[in-house]
């Protein structure tokens, strides 16, 4: 029983090491567990024999050799209160400090600079000195400004920040909605495999306190934004009633694609600003406003979104999941549970949240995905 109870710990050791992936070099706490768990089965290895590939493997990638962390940097552009701006290079967990520092560097200047966050509606952010990977708090139309102190009542935003006075109709009619929801699917999937499961953790936890960066999944939900303000722009902006009732009958064969664009596009359309239009939607065919109450009811948050879980649970991977529920059900069971309990760790709450991160592990497919078509 002793031997069983140490082979399925190893197990799950090693699958969770395997999880990890490029993190389990860039941790000193976790590679000290598994020199630990190494030096352990080192004493019985006739006993967990299937644990030395794994121990070899790591063995070899760090004995004898210097540890090479990837460092890798992203391109802000950032603005001053005149609406100039200059373009700086920065590792991707660079602290508001280090970015506001760099600006002031490249533009010469000693005074203490602030680093804000302005929205499109002129919603200013002090952003924390110690706060990591800033960029990551722009709303869809945000900017990154600096400016003393002095300046901050006056900063305005970019006349580009306003957004958009004229529709794309003109050549979104032209293209094929089958090729547009392919080319959105396979953006959308380039986006999604780019995020680790670890991102979904230290999101739940707060990537702060880790001091842990997660722009690919920040990107992945800007995506989701972008896409529902797309929508909503255009419609609104088409002053045409019949290209109107054009432009909902294309969003309507674009959405049944991915889960993630679906849910977009259908809450963008669900948006008072398009769902207002009387008129629109007196003149959609009825065929189309049928395929609509059947996508708009996978929306249903009744039961716990049950519909939608119902729909999912059928689908085959390639699977681009609605990541907002996945990240409130990780939500509800981080806060709805203990971390620890009795000065232990709470390991249903633990292996509850993993089981998240394996669903959208297990969506990722062997192979990439089919371009022959969507």
């Amino acid at each position: 029983y002793t031997v069983a109870s140490k082979r399925r710990v190893l197990s799950l050791a090693l699958r969770w090491a395997t999880l990890q992936a490029h993190y389990l070099l860039e941790d000193d706490t976790v590679l000290q567990i598994i020199y630990s768990l190494l030096f352990c089965v080192s004493f019985s290895l006739p006993l967990f024999s299937f644990t030395l590939p794994f121990f070899l493997s790591l063995s070899l990638s760090l004995s004898g050799s210097v540890l090479t962390v990837c460092v890798c940097l992203v391109l802000l552009k950032v603005y001053c209160s005149d609406h100039t701006y200059t373009t700086i290079r920065v590792p991707v967990l660079a602290s508001g400090r280090e970015v506001a520092a760099t600006v002031a560097d490249k533009l010469g200047s000693t005074d203490e600079l602030l680093l804000i966050s302005l929205s499109a509606s002129g919603e200013k952010q002090i952003l924390k000195p110690n706060d990591v990977s800033v960029f990551q708090s722009l709303g869809v139309n945000g900017r990154l400004f600096v400016c003393t102190r002095e300046q901050l009542d006056s900063l305005t935003p970019l006349p580009e920040q306003e957004g958009p006075s004229t529709g794309s109709m003109s050549s979104f009619e032209l293209m094929s909605s089958k090729d547009l929801a392919f080319q959105m699917t396979l953006y959308d999937w380039e986006l999604f495999s780019c995020v680790h499961e670890y991102e979904l953790v230290y999101h739940t936890f707060g990537r702060q306190a880790y001091r842990r960066s997660t722009a690919n999944l920040e990107l992945f939900l800007r995506r989701f934004n972008q896409v529902q303000l797309w929508v909503v722009t255009e419609v609104t902006l088409c002053g045409t009633l019949s290209k109107r009732v054009q432009l909902l009958k294309k969003f309507i064969k674009i959405a049944a694609q991915n889960l993630n664009s679906f849910f977009a596009i259908i809450m963008g359309m669900c948006n008072p600003a398009v769902s207002r239009l009387s008129q629109t939607w007196e003149k959609l065919p009825s065929k189309f406003k049928k395929f609509y109450a059947e996508f708009e009811s996978l929306l249903d948050p009744s039961r716990n979104h049950r519909v939608y879980r119902l729909t999912v649970a059928k689908m085959e991977p390639p699977i681009i999941p609605f990541m907002p529920l996945l990240i409130k059900d990780m939500t509800f069971t981080h806060e709805g549970n203990k971390t620890f309990t009795d000065g232990l760790v709470n390991f249903e709450k633990m292996v509850s949240a993993i089981q998240f991160s394996f669903y959208l592990y297990r969506s990722f497919p062997i192979q990439h995905c089919n371009k022959d078509g969507p």
